[in-house]
């Protein structure tokens, strides 16, 4: 190889380019972002970043000089439009050579489409940008409404909250994250938010925002309307996958992340990939980051099979929440602990293995979980329940 070519430049991205310079390769390297500023960290700009705890420049996923060290061309502010075999052609009118490319140019954001969308006020949350708007708003805001459940919109929720705003959360589903978690375990989340002062409202279908220039409200389908003065929405996203045309459901790639296109890969969120036995398409920073340098070892030809492990945490007030693996569907939930308490485990099973773990509060069980999960290990439930079961020992067993 002579030249490679990365276009995206988060975490994937980012670490690939990381990876290939320490497994030794000296060519060209190229490092594409449609975004202005170095490349940073995204978790943190849900929880420190607004809350003012975290700066933009601590959250740079390295500095400016390692690039220039490691002779890494950075090409800020422009976007990659087309790919042919072995070109990559730029929005400003450049294109960059490449023997190998990597696509690592994550999701975009769904956008709400109902009256009153494009009021001041509205906002979404995806880049630093966003994130220095919306810090610079919840400050100046009384009163915050969250459109939408997921971990994005809890953690902005929880910043609001404790900012001080008279905030709200509006899910369309029966609990935040029911679908994902169960109904027990998403309660419990709820719970944690209503101590703290934050209004959920569930079975929420929102279909306008008003106001006469700037949101005033937020209304929904059964005539409720939630008075704010500003609106976080965050509704899900969608793979950048047009590049190869794959029309929002992400690039396939194989057991080395390589697309159907000669030479080209794929990682992180827009990549969809092969998980026991099935296609999945996985947006944590932790599989994004793995995905780059697997990716990166796979074009210098060393890389065994993908093997994924997923994970992701969430920070809400004083609680470290963290999920271990990936299933779209599960038989039953087994609880150890209270789900009140904010100290407990759930263990997702499917076909009696233990597919996926969410905990709360137990930072200590998180590796004995992972490996769990890894192992698709067949554990009586009772055993998983009762907290006289060692997990560590669980885990050695299998």
């Amino acid at each position: 190889m002579r030249s490679v070519v990365i276009v995206g430049a988060s975490v994937a991205g980012v670490h690939a380019a990381k990876a290939l310079r320490s497994g030794g390769y000296d060519g060209d390297l190229h490092l594409v972002s449609k975004e202005s500023d170095l490349p940073y960290d995204r978790p943190p700009l849900s929880k420190g970043f607004l809350l003012g705890t975290v700066h933009a420049e601590e959250i740079a996923l390295a500095p400016p000089s390692y690039y220039e060290e490691a002779r890494i061309t950075l090409r800020l502010g422009v976007r990659a439009v087309a790919i042919s075999p072995q070109r990559v052609d730029l929005s400003d009118g450049t294109h960059l050579a490449f023997d190998r490319l990597l696509l690592a140019t994550g999701s975009r954001l769904h956008r709400l489409k109902v009256p009153g969308d494009d009021l001041d006020g509205v906002l979404y949350l995806r880049t630093l940008a966003d994130a220095r708007v919306l810090r610079a708003r919840l400050l100046a805001a009384q009163h915050v409404a969250v459109v939408g459940g997921g971990f994005i919109g809890l953690e902005v929720a929880a910043a609001a909250r404790q900012l001080g705003k008279e905030t709200v959360v509006l899910e369309a589903l029966n609990a935040p994250l029911a679908r994902l978690l169960g109904e027990e375990t998403a309660q419990a989340l709820c719970s944690l938010h209503r101590e703290n002062g934050v209004s959920i409202v569930t079975r929420a279908e929102v279909m306008a925002f008003t106001g006469d220039g700037g949101v005033r409200a937020v209304v929904l389908r059964d005539g409720r309307s939630f008075p704010c003065d500003l609106a976080v929405v965050g509704v899900g996203v969608t793979p950048n996958d047009d590049l190869l045309g794959a029309r929002g459901q992400g690039i396939p790639v194989g057991e080395h992340l390589q697309s159907a296109m000669d030479g080209v890969f794929a990682a992180g969120d827009v990549a969809r990939f092969p998980y026991r036995g099935r296609e999945v398409r996985i947006e944590h920073w932790d599989n994004a980051q793995a995905m780059g340098e697997h990716a990166a070892r796979a074009m210098l030809g060393h890389a065994a099979p993908f093997a994924a492990s997923p994970f992701f945490w969430s920070d809400q007030y004083d609680t470290t929440f963290q999920y271990f693996g990936h299933v779209d569907e599960h038989d039953a939930v087994v609880l150890r602990g209270d789900p009140a308490s904010r100290s407990f485990i759930a263990f997702y099973l499917r076909g009696g293995a233990v597919s996926a773990a969410f905990t709360a509060g137990r930072p200590r069980d998180a590796l004995p979980l992972r490996r769990l999960v890894e192992q698709q290990a067949q554990i009586d439930p009772e055993v998983l329940r009762s907290e006289d079961a060692s997990l560590k020992r669980l885990s050695r067993r299998e």
